[in-house]
């Protein structure tokens, strides 16, 4: 098994690092990942798309099928969930010992990893939306790309960054054993059914006391709480505010203007991406 293979690694001090100071995934990606995600279920999200919020439900849900509830943002890998694989060996080490007990493990990134796999869950939003929320985290909470930015500036970038990672999930589609298409309106809108779906496409069943336990715990409101009570981030201790925003489903039809809409939908049309129904456009061709 993998987890028997790359866990005494891992363990290994000297292993981690070396991680630290550069990037193990750096010399051994392929392999690696390929190891893990053919054991694994690899998450693709484009960012802004409630990957916080599924990789928790996930942790916590995995916590009650072990019997050892927990609803600590912090310790999500400890129960089977490595946000940004690419990024933490010793979470990659927690997701692994987690694989023992015989419960999924769950492998996220916001790259596409090219490399054939088990179970893909790949989670897109709007465009509209996705780009008011990314014009707020990556410009406005950041002065100084806010004093270089306008919306009309940021724009281009958030919207290639957007067809980029659209393509790479048209691709994870295709390179997976089976997947699962994920919609952030569907996990906004109606948690409890979406994400019982996803949960019954892992397990072949979803334990609905757990789910409610789950989602109680990964709610917005202990989200923003946490952030306030454990941030060491300036802006927030001396302003008191939270770089946590929940967006509004439909808001980009009015926060952009006519002209900025036509310049979004035209870059994607020119993607064969529709706007509209961005899983409706040939994933598994």
């Amino acid at each position: 098994m993998v987890y028997q293979l790359f866990t005494p690694l891992l363990r290994s001090q000297k292993a981690l690092d070396h991680f630290r100071k550069k990037r193990l995934f750096t010399y051994t990606r392929p392999a690696l990942y390929e190891a893990l995600l053919n054991n694994g279920h690899y998450i693709f999200t484009q960012q802004k798309a409630g990957t916080n919020y599924l990789c928790n439900v996930l942790a916590f849900y995995n916590s009650r099928l072990i019997g050892t509830p927990c609803n600590d943002f912090d310790r999500i890998s400890e129960f089977g969930v490595v946000r940004g694989v690419q990024k933490s060996a010793t979470r990659l080490r927690h997701a692994l010992d987690f694989a023992q007990t015989g419960h999924p493990v769950y492998f996220q990134s916001h790259d596409f990893i090219d490399v054939p796999t088990k179970h893909a869950i790949v989670v897109s939003r709007s465009v509209l939306d996705y780009a008011v929320s990314s014009y707020h985290f990556h410009y406005v909470n950041f002065s100084k790309r806010r004093r270089q930015k306008t919306v009309d500036d940021a724009l281009g970038p958030i919207v290639e960054n957007y067809i980029r990672r659209h393509k790479g999930q048209r691709q994870a589609v295709r390179n997976a054993a089976r997947a699962t298409t994920v919609r952030y309106e569907a996990l906004k809108q109606d948690p409890h059914t979406a994400f019982s779906r996803v949960i019954t496409d892992i397990h072949g069943r979803c334990d609905t006391a757990a789910l409610s336990a789950a989602l109680e715990d990964a709610s917005v409101k202990r989200v923003t709480t946490g952030e306030f009570e454990r941030t060491n981030n300036e802006m927030v201790k001396r302003a008191g505010v939270s770089l946590i925003r929940s967006g509004t489903i439909g808001e980009g039809q009015e926060f952009f203007s006519p002209e900025q809409r036509n310049f979004v939908f035209d870059a994607l049309a020119s993607q064969d991406i529709d706007p509209e129904n961005p899983f409706n456009d040939g994933w598994n061709q």
